[in-house]
This record gives C-alpha cells, structure tokens and sequence, in this order.
C-alpha cells in the first residue's frame, strides 16, 4: 500500500503468467486507485465485470473509482474555467470533461446528477460526442423509469450513431458504431415498458442480428418479453441460449 509503484511492476509480473486472472487485474486497478489514476482502476474494474456481471466485489469498486473521476473532472472543470485561457479551446475541453462527468454519475447510479449535468450543457457538435450525449442521457432517464423521455432522447443516440460519417475510422467512431445493437436492446426495453410488444420484438430481433458487446443484455430483454407476452415456451428457449452464453445469469 505504501509502495504502489513497486506492487504494480510484481503484478504486472505475474499476470504475464496468469494474464486470465481476475484476481490480479483486481489487484491491479486497486493500484491504480491508490496512485489516484481512478479512470484507469475504473476500466479495470468494469472489464472484469463483463465475465462477472454480478461481483458484488468488483461493483462496488467501480462505483469507488467512478467517484473519484467524478471528483477529478469536477476539478479540471473549476480550474479550466477560471485559467483565462483561450475561450474556444476551453469551451471544447470542458465539453469533453461534462460529457466523462456525466458518464461518472451514470457508472456510480447517481442517476438524477447525470441528466442534470447532460441538460445543464448544449448539445455536442461533435457528431461522436453528440452519440455520448445522448447515449448517458437516454440512459439516466431510463434507469429513472422516465421511459417516454428515455425512447425520445435513445431514439436520437440511435439517429446520432447513424450520422456518423462512414469517413471516420476514429476510435471513438468504431466504439459508438459497435454499441448500436445495445442502444436498439434498450430501444426495444423502452417499448416494452410502454406495452408496445409488437415494436419492442421488433427492436430486439434487429438488435439480435447485430452480434453485438451487449448481446447478453438482448437475451435478458427478449427472455423478458417473452415472459409479459405469455410465450413461456419461447422464453425458455432464450433462457437456455443465455445460460449456455453466462452460465448463473440472473434471467
């Protein structure tokens, strides 16, 4: 603990033995949050998440890390805004640090702080900024069972990604376009919500063929659909095909 710097370069040494090992790419992200690189620990933490989606463990570290970037880009926030500096180059860092802000508050569930800071802020230019915008703010509202809001602004991530130009090979572009297949699943939750099962099966059998990072998430939604729709068969034949993907999966 006193010594970070020395307990990374050990575990680094033996992941490279063991590079699977959960264990210690945990104990490395507690490194990186005792160095305070918090966005660092924070991707490590969420990475071991997609094989442990219910760690209870690593969840709660997340949301520790996530709390500090929340505290860092608070800060860089506060001091760009008072440096005096060129106002166009400010003004497009501290677009960039609202949206990580906002992103901070929706990974640590503080849901209500993210909608707030997405509204408090004009919407990007930026057409790969423009799909976070959205992307958070549908999100937030989503989780706070605003569901007619959450399809509006969902509905407009999807358009976003959509007007990404075909030009753009960025690794913001290629992150967004992937993450299509998770905006039509929540799409297609929204509608379910609404009761609107024809539309909501629609949006997860476009989402299914879209073979995307979220796939698991799709499953969960259609076994769910299936379920409100009295088509306990079919549900089970999700059920089955999620329990092979992730076996132990909650649905």
């Amino acid at each position: 603990k006193d010594e970070p710097e020395e307990a990374e370069k050990c575990f680094l040494r033996a992941k490279e033995l063991t590079p699977d090992s959960h264990f210690l790419a945990g104990r490395m992200g507690e490194v990186a949050m005792e160095k305070g690189e918090f966005e660092t620990a924070r991707d490590i933490f969420y990475d071991i998440l997609k094989d442990e989606p219910y760690d209870t463990f690593y969840r709660s570290m997340a949301m520790e890390a996530s709390q500090g970037v929340i505290r860092l880009k608070q800060e860089a926030i506060e001091r760009l805004s008072e440096s005096g500096e060129d106002p166009v180059r400010v003004k497009d860092e501290i677009e960039r640090l609202t949206l990580d802000l906002a992103a901070a508050f929706y990974q640590c569930y503080r849901f209500e702080d993210g909608v707030k800071t997405l509204r408090g802020m004009e919407e990007p230019s930026i057409s790969v900024r423009k799909v976070t915008y959205y992307n958070y703010l549908g999100r937030c509202l989503l989780s706070l069972r605003k569901v007619d809001e959450a399809e509006r602004e969902i509905q407009n991530w999807i358009d976003a990604i959509h007007l990404i130009p075909q030009s753009d090979e960025s690794d913001d572009a290629v992150k967004a376009r992937r993450r299509m297949g998770y905006a039509v699943t929540l799409l297609g939750e929204c509608r379910m919500q609404q009761h609107l099962f024809d539309e909501a099966r629609e949006a997860l059998d476009s989402a299914m063929l879209m073979h995307h990072e979220e796939i698991l998430i799709t499953l969960e939604e259609r076994c769910r659909l299936e379920y409100m729709t009295d088509h306990f068969r079919e549900g089970i034949q999700v059920a089955v095909e999620l329990e092979k993907r992730c076996p132990g999966n909650y649905v």
